[in-house]
């Protein structure tokens, strides 16, 4: 049994009778390319993948100033345990601004 009809029977619902959707990636498509595509393929035939509510540049540039501040008032007013607990605090602010920026985490 060759390893893609392995691959085809373990994953074929008994319960559904539905086999799920497998997609193909390549590794020259960058994240954001490969993000789009699942959105196309998870949203119902006729409806827009983008909801009309969306932020404008200079709202989420205030929200993720506004966020950012926030989170250096708390830990300016709350001072860690310890070093590990402070750690924690960097390691979290430096994911919560990569986020905002669409940039990978490293």
């Amino acid at each position: 049994m060759s390893v893609h009809s392995w691959i085809k029977s373990e994953s074929h619902s008994k319960v559904t009778d539905q086999t799920p959707i497998f997609i193909d990636s390549s590794p020259a498509i960058s994240p954001l390319a490969e993000e789009m595509e699942i959105s196309m393929l998870l949203t119902p035939p006729g409806y827009s993948i983008y909801d009309g509510d969306c932020f404008t540049q200079p709202e989420f540039d205030a929200l993720f100033a506004f966020v950012m501040n926030q989170i250096t008032i708390y830990c300016r007013d709350n001072y860690p345990k310890n070093f590990l607990e402070h750690e924690a605090r960097v390691k979290l602010y430096m994911y919560i601004s990569r986020g905002f920026k669409f940039q990978p985490y490293l």
